[in-house]
């Protein structure tokens, strides 16, 4: 390969470095990371104890008794299963007394607490604005296109008075009187102060069969954006509503305690049928007996999550990661028997895929090895470069600390006791952390050196790749799947390239040296597309932070400049 000369070295590097400077730095710390939502249903689910059971009714039609009503609303035998309706009611939103408009402030938050009011905490019109118009509304979408329920044919009359934890919502006096027609769940939807967490929701009443239908959602602004993660935090808090959480799975004999799993004296997983079944195909480990329940994060977390260590990317995961509507979550739904999953609309989880019986049965890291070397990793990142993370929907660094006392013997993986991953719901198990502003889709180019960032790009592992000389590690590039077939464009090149599973392509711009590693096509190219504002296809932003057309005009400069 041609070497070029010192002289063009040393201005190459000045450049490099100039532009870099102009950049934003990368968080080295977890903390400075994007804030992650950590669920607290479990705690408001047992402060209020088991929901009471209310009998929907209605003032009867002319010829029709009020027996017949609740019949034909609720005994269609197995047909007539539709996609579930909602109806959310926001009066809190209109009443300045519920939410906070000034530092300072107190304010209920909800819960039955007094919280003072920080500058983050106020609800501006356009904060309402987003919540109302933009993310109620997708995050319901998100479960209608999923779930279908025998349709209620009559207007949900809320009892009065409300117990446990609606008491503090605002439910309008004819919800108590003439009900909510042509709906099958009603939300009462509000924006106060937060503790601890970004979000909360809860169901307030059952029918008969069990199923939620009246219930409260609460969302504190200081975290509310125009954008998919807040989205995805609703749709997880709605689910609770909807009754995904222990204390309603429980009593459906939903649930199974197995002993003795990965040193652990006994873990929860849901074990019905159909939730087993797609356990199984998920991980592809034939044995699984079902699906793990969160265990840590005591009474907040535990219980009515999936195992973080198990489903990072899940919607259901205790903290708030990728988000993903899989088939674990419409299977424990269906399982539940007032909800029919829409099949064909969950979304692909490359966390544990295929991982086989060793994820589910046996430590992550073993005497130093990982058990899935994509999923879990041992050795610090080295410094400015990035790895793929398990989605390859971003860039990140292994997150792998030194505490100051021994790990639980069980969390233990190397020969320093004191050594393991990140506090956050995984077991200890390190595995790559994205930062805030290194997603493949919308992260910021300027810390992302050799990364094509777009709405189609997903990240590719990296063999020696360099930028001017210096190591990037891992990259982002944009993909195309056609017909099973995966084709890739990086930085620098217009050109769409095939790039098989197992093979490789070593780029002929942007880069001084290394190559490029095909990844499998299950990896890239799963269902889910986010569209981000603001990123178009055909306009690519260089790595260094300036436009990639001016990077290589002022490269060309300086090659005239020395080789006149």
């Amino acid at each position: 390969m041609h070497q070029p000369c010192q002289t063009t070295l040393f201005f190459t590097r000045v450049i490099f470095l100039l532009l870099c400077c102009a950049g934003v730095c990368l968080a080295a710390d977890p903390a400075d990371r994007a804030v992650k939502h950590r669920c607290i249903f479990d705690a408001i689910m047992k402060k209020y104890g088991r929901l009471p059971t209310a009998v929907v009714r209605e003032v009867p039609r002319r010829g029709q008794g009020a027996v017949q009503a609740y019949t034909a609303a609720s005994e269609d035998g197995d047909g007539g299963w539709a996609p579930i309706r909602f109806k959310v009611f926001t009066e809190d939103l209109k009443n300045p007394q519920k939410y906070c408009t000034a530092e300072g402030q107190q304010r209920s938050d909800l819960r039955g607490i007094m919280t003072i009011c920080r500058r983050e905490n106020i609800l501006t019109e356009e904060k309402k604005n987003i919540f109302e118009s933009y993310v109620i509304p997708k995050a319901l979408k998100m479960h209608s296109d999923r779930l279908f329920v025998k349709p209620l044919r009559i207007s949900l009359v809320v009892p009065d008075p409300v117990y446990g934890i609606c008491t503090e919502f605002t439910i309008p006096r004819e919800h108590h009187t003439k009900g909510v027609p042509n709906t099958d769940m009603v939300i009462y939807a509000g924006a106060a102060p937060v503790t601890g967490a970004a979000a909360w929701a809860g169901p307030c009443l059952t029918l008969r069969d069990g199923r939620p239908f009246v219930a409260v959602l609460n969302y504190d602004p200081r975290t509310l954006v125009r954008d998919d993660a807040t989205v995805r935090q609703t749709a997880h808090e709605v689910a609770h509503a909807l009754g995904f959480g222990y204390e309603i799975m429980e009593p459906l004999g939903m649930v199974s305690k197995i002993p003795n799993v990965r040193g652990k004296e006994f873990v929860t997983v849901v074990s019905s049928a159909i939730t087993k079944e797609k356990t199984r195909e998920h991980y592809n480990c034939p044995t699984a007996p079902g699906m793990e329940l969160e265990d840590e994060g005591y009474g907040g977390t535990a219980g009515s999550h999936w195992e973080r260590r198990n489903a990072l990317d899940e919607l259901m995961a205790g903290i708030s990661g990728a988000s993903l509507y899989t088939s674990l979550t419409m299977s424990a739904f269906e399982s539940m028997g007032f909800y029919r999953a829409n099949w064909g609309m969950e979304e692909d989880m490359a966390w544990g895929r295929d991982a086989g019986c060793a994820l589910l049965e046996r430590k992550c890291i073993e005497n130093g090895v990982s058990v899935v070397p994509d999923m879990f990793c041992t050795n610090a990142t080295p410094p400015g470069q990035l790895l793929c993370t398990a989605s390859r929907r971003g860039l990140g660094s292994c997150g792998l600390y030194t505490y100051s006392q021994s790990l639980p013997i069980h969390f233990q993986y190397f020969s320093d006791s004191k050594a393991g991953g990140g506090n956050d719901y995984v077991d200890f198990c390190p595995y790559i952390h994205q930062f805030s502003n290194t997603g493949c889709i919308d992260g910021d180019p300027k810390v992302m050196r050799g990364s094509y960032v777009g709405p189609n790009s997903r990240c590719v592992k990296g063999d020696s790749l360099e930028t001017l000389q210096y190591p990037v590690g891992d990259i982002c590039v944009d993909t195309l799947c056609e017909n099973g077939v995966v084709k890739v464009r990086y930085l620098g090149s217009e050109a769409w390239e095939p790039c098989p599973e197992g093979g490789h392509i070593t780029p002929n711009a942007t880069f001084y040296k290394g190559r490029i590693i095909c990844p499998r096509h299950a990896d890239v190219c799963s269902r889910r597309k986010i569209k981000v504002n603001g990123l178009k296809d055909s306009c690519v932003v260089a790595a260094f932070g300036v436009p990639l057309s001016f990077l290589i005009a002022l490269l060309c400069v300086l090659a005239v400049m020395m080789f006149p």
